[in-house]
């Protein structure tokens, strides 16, 4: 039987399965086929592609740090890959606070855990926030801690980030200082690279309607998944589901993704209280274009590392075997494990130099990069290695590794193959 999944929500690496979305494709209620990208106050609509290198220096919600209602540190970190939506209130609010509320709930709601949408609700009243008067409201509203955080901190942070970096202020465009009372019924939507994709009119339940519509619509580019064959093993023993499907497709922007199989893990338990159930997901690729794969991981990591990498990269094929491991939060665990091959590369350097036949395994760990039996050639040279490891110490990278040429070219004339074109 072919089926086909939406998948709502796509962690990390661009892949993760929910147990209860497979279903058939559903009718597109957006308002427009892709949301634009906002970088100012006036909301100008930029109508960027997902891969435009515009993006690279494209305006992005800087890092920041808060604490959530249960005492926890709450940081940028939080928020990797995950699409969230933000507003700004305070807990003694009489007048718009209590409705815009009530619509974040509708928004809450709506998802699951499994989503991973996240609402952030920063207080523009620090002082008389308390965390134990955070907690409180929270429990009041019966918010959901995986999904919904309401977030203190320091004031002029949380007002900087409010006007400077949201430009969630009802006076579109029109500076105010910090020390001026923030206060306003407008959401944010954010995609998973801390782009503005929207705003929208809390008070209004067409409005935050749309917003539901459109997180799920338009900002996730991958929009299906297309699965020929499904076991299901329900385990009663800690209460728990497997899932295996072998073969099946990712459908992304008209290209096809081919996968060998997918396993995933996921709690009973935790489904039912509507918190993040999966506990893994390993994932199996088929041969694959390497450009295509490296066009979906901009999408979730828009580094200029991998707009240059794209940029140059030619051809070439990869396959690979991703171990994925979540936490409670939904957060992908540091120990994550991608073990693969690429095959036949070609890159074409910006000084329009063309490194060939390029051949390697690799395996990525949290901080840990190894590429083993790399072959390629570059010019008159036919390098070889043996193993490369590329450590991060987080303010730098740690090379180790070997290289051998196998043509037997003297120093001299290595050299001169590489700093030919250099005068």
């Amino acid at each position: 039987m072919n089926w086909k999944m939406k998948w709502y929500s796509i962690l990390i690496n661009g892949v993760l399965i929910v147990a209860n979305s497979c279903h058939e494709k559903s009718v597109n209620n957006s308002r427009v086929e892709e949301l634009p990208y906002y970088s100012d106050a006036y909301f100008t609509p930029h109508w960027l592609s997902s891969d435009s290198d515009s993006l690279i220096d494209f305006h992005q919600i800087p890092d920041f740090s808060l604490i959530n209602q249960n005492g926890e540190p709450f940081t940028e970190k939080n928020v990797s890959n995950k699409i969230y939506v933000v507003n700004f209130f305070f807990t003694t609010c009489p007048g718009i606070c209590p409705k815009v509320t009530a619509n974040l709930i509708v928004v809450q709601d709506a998802f699951s855990p499994a989503d991973s949408i996240l609402l952030l609700s920063h207080t523009v009243t620090p002082g008389i926030d308390s965390l134990p008067r955070l907690k409180k409201y929270a429990l009041e509203k019966e918010v959901n801690d995986t999904m919904w955080q309401l977030l203190t901190g320091d004031r002029e942070q949380i007002y900087s980030l409010g006007r400077n970096s949201y430009f969630v202020e009802e006076d579109l465009g029109i500076d105010k200082p910090n020390e001026a009372f923030l206060h306003t019924e407008n959401f944010i939507l954010v995609d998973q690279n801390r782009h503005i994709r929207g705003i929208y009119n809390g008070l209004n339940s067409a409005s935050v309607n749309q917003l539901i519509k459109d997180k799920i619509t338009k900002i996730n580019q991958i929009k299906d998944i297309e699965l020929k064959e499904v076991k299901i093993i329900v385990n009663l023993s800690n209460f728990s589901v497997d899932l295996k499907t072998y073969n099946p497709n990712l459908i992304f922007e008209n290209k096809i993704i081919k996968l060998e199989k997918v396993r995933s893990n996921f709690s009973i338990g935790s489904f039912i209280k509507r918190e993040f159930a999966i506990k893994n997901i390993l994932i199996s690729t088929k041969k694959n274009n390497l450009k295509d794969i490296l066009n979906i991981a901009k999408i979730y990591q828009k580094t200029p590392q991998l707009f240059i990498l794209d940029k140059i990269t030619e051809s070439g094929t990869i396959i690979a075997d991703i171990n994925l491991n979540f936490n409670k939060k939904g957060e992908v665990s540091k120990n994550y494990n991608i073990k693969g091959l690429v095959r036949d590369g070609k890159l074409r350097l910006l000084n329009k130099q063309v490194i060939n036949n390029i051949d390697f395994n690799f395996e990525i760990k949290d901080k840990l990069y190894l590429v083993n039996d790399t072959k390629l050639e570059f010019s008159q040279l036919k390098l070889l290695s043996n193993s490369i490891q590329i450590k991060n110490k987080n303010k730098y990278f740690l090379i180790e590794g070997d290289c051998k040429n196998l043509e037997n070219l003297n120093n001299s004339e290595l050299l001169a193959v590489y700093f030919k074109d250099l005068g």
